[in-house]
């Protein structure tokens, strides 16, 4: 009755706040690099590592819609750059992977040393991005319809920060 009623609306209240809170975070953290008040703090980090910590926070959400997630990481790579840009780019590529994959689809993330560049790759079987949309994909003002529109059951929104936060974390690390 009415008990459960009031737990479930407390659910909802409570997940809506969550979301509120994340991209009021996200908002911060977009502003900090825009201004240039967030640099990168330069170290040796274990590539391998990192990666498998922001797997195991993806395996429980990837698991529960029968996504099949493939990974080719290198056994022991190391490499100079920022731990915390590092995380926040591959957590919100994989994030996004997530979001426009269907039940059953399948996710790959592919990481390697080339030369003097770590490459880092993440596919999904999601419908993709139209050709002509490739150059807006990381401008924050830019809403891809094609992107947008898909099943208004869902409770995944987008609001574009992640991929533009992203951009520049990259951008600051050269």
């Amino acid at each position: 009755g009415s008990d459960r009623f009031v737990i479930e609306y407390t659910k909802l209240i409570h997940h809506n706040a969550e979301r509120l809170n994340s991209l009021i975070l996200e908002l911060i953290e977009f502003r900090r690099i825009e201004t240039g008040n967030r640099t990168p703090h330069i170290e040796t980090l274990s590539i391998t590592d990192l990666a498998n910590d922001i797997i195991k926070t993806f395996a429980e959400n990837i698991e529960s819609k029968n996504i099949q997630f493939e990974y080719n990481i290198p056994g022991r790579l190391n490499w100079n750059s920022d731990k915390s840009f590092l995380y926040t780019v591959i957590s919100n590529l994989l994030s996004n992977a997530y979001k426009y994959t269907n039940s059953y689809g399948t996710i790959k993330l592919g990481i390697k040393a080339e030369k003097d560049l770590l490459n880092i790759t993440i596919s999904n079987t999601g419908k993709g991005i139209r050709k002509e949309n490739y150059d807006l994909i990381f401008d924050r003002y830019s809403i891809l319809d094609n992107f947008e529109n898909r099943d208004d059951n869902t409770s995944i929104s987008r609001n574009g920060l992640g991929l533009a936060i992203s951009n520049n974390l990259v951008k600051l690390l050269g």
